[in-house]
């Protein structure tokens, strides 16, 4: 519908300088999706690879294209590239850091996740190590070896889940 608006508009040169004003308030009011948002974010940001120089939101010299830091580095999702070319020449650089970024990422999360207690060993464990009885879903167990065990108890309990 927009679209046909200002198509219509200029196709029309009589139009009244109200209705562009009009226009121009209305992409005013317009919101960025969220991914020219965070793209705005990495302004003035250099490319993760030192080597490379490219700054995101300036203009190459050569091409006149915009640099954009698009590519993110595949494991811990922190750095960013102006491409895949840069991401893999710097790999090997990047790695120790990554591994550490990786390592506080997990450790985060573990902090964060629901402690449960194993129905076997009575453990605590958090909720994302532990496995699940697959027929009725209720039972919690921290290894196949304790679910093993619980098994001949379980089984009287265990009734399918609908």
């Amino acid at each position: 519908n927009d679209y046909r608006l200002v198509l219509s508009r200029s196709m029309h040169p009589d139009s009244s300088s109200q209705d562009d004003a009009q226009a121009a308030a209305a992409a005013a009011d317009h919101v960025q999706p969220p991914s020219a948002a965070r793209l705005k974010d990495r302004i003035g940001r250099p490319c993760g690879n030192p080597a490379c120089g490219k700054i995101h939101g300036t203009t190459d010299d050569e091409t006149g294209a915009v640099t954009r830091l698009a590519i993110k580095c595949r494991n811990c999702l922190s750095e960013y590239y102006c491409s895949r070319a840069c991401r893999e020449a710097h790999k090997d650089q990047h790695q120790p850091d990554c591994e550490r970024k990786q390592r506080d990422r997990e450790e985060r999360r573990e902090k964060k996740a629901k402690r449960v207690q194993c129905d076997t060993c009575l453990k605590k464990f958090p909720y994302t190590k532990m496995k699940k009885c697959s027929r009725c879903r209720k039972a919690t167990y921290c290894s196949v070896e304790c679910q093993k065990a619980d098994w001949e108890k379980h089984r009287g309990v265990c009734k399918k889940a609908m």
